[in-house]
């Protein structure tokens, strides 16, 4: 049996740019790290695909003015989410707990698409998840071993398979370490106004003639959606069980 729900989403694309600039004189001293140039441009390149991600996690929508020009940012994933928030036990995320939260996110599917979920996980969420496996699971020691742990990447349930992604910018805050955003690699959409493009000063991305420098911006426009917030969810406040073996 298939059931379908539609209901409209909207969101709005946000304009990210950043620039990178390098002086005559910069480019003229020698470096131990190489040319200057490439270098700022590629951290100028970083920081916008980082600004990016951030947005089409964190965002939320947003219209205003700044500098007399109209500034628009868009809903993030997370803000798209309308159900499936789960707060973990105190004293430390359990099995049953994170089956209940498993369950719930795989009570509805998108026709077509394969039933799996992506975990985005901090450390202290990894954490607990692998102290479950040692728990509940079963090791050996062989003679002359010379590795010794677990790494869990997967979880099979009846329900469907959930896989998990360590996020390097959930680390930033202990809010987001302790939590597990699970998404629908299916339900994710984006849409491109203007893919990224790198645009120099002056002709070719030649310095201008009116000051001593090379400079350049990175500009792309975009939006994301997510179709069917059901399919996504929430575990947060997340901590270790520290139990002993």
């Amino acid at each position: 049996a298939i059931a379908t729900s539609p209901y409209p989403r909207t969101n709005i694309t946000q304009i990210f740019r950043h620039s990178w600039d390098i002086t005559g004189t910069a480019k003229a001293s020698k470096y131990r790290w190489g040319d200057r140039k490439p270098r700022n441009k590629a951290t100028a390149a970083n920081r916008h695909a980082e600004h990016i991600e951030r947005s089409l996690i964190w965002g939320k929508r947003h219209v205003g003015v700044v500098n007399n020009k109209p500034y628009r940012q868009m809903d993030g994933l997370l803000a798209q989410l309308r159900t499936n928030f789960m707060i973990s036990p105190a004293g430390g995320l359990t099995r049953r707990a994170l089956t209940d939260f498993i369950e719930r996110i795989f009570s509805k599917n998108i026709e077509g698409q394969p039933n799996e979920r992506l975990f985005f996980c901090g450390n202290v969420s990894v954490r607990a998840l692998q102290e479950i496996v040692y728990r509940y699971g079963d090791y050996q020691i062989s003679l002359r071993e010379n590795e010794f742990g677990i790494k869990v990447q997967k979880f099979v349930t009846p329900f469907g398979d959930a896989s998990l992604m360590i996020h390097p910018l959930m680390n930033e805050s202990p809010v987001w370490s302790n939590q597990i955003y699970a998404f629908h690699p299916g339900a994710i959409e984006m849409a491109w106004l203007r893919r990224t493009e790198h645009i120099g000063e002056g002709q070719n991305g030649q310095a201008s003639d009116l000051r001593d420098a090379e400079a350049g911006v990175f500009t792309s426009e975009l939006t994301t959606k997510y179709m069917l917030e059901q399919t996504g969810g929430v575990l947060m406040d997340i901590e270790v069980d520290h139990y002993e073996l």
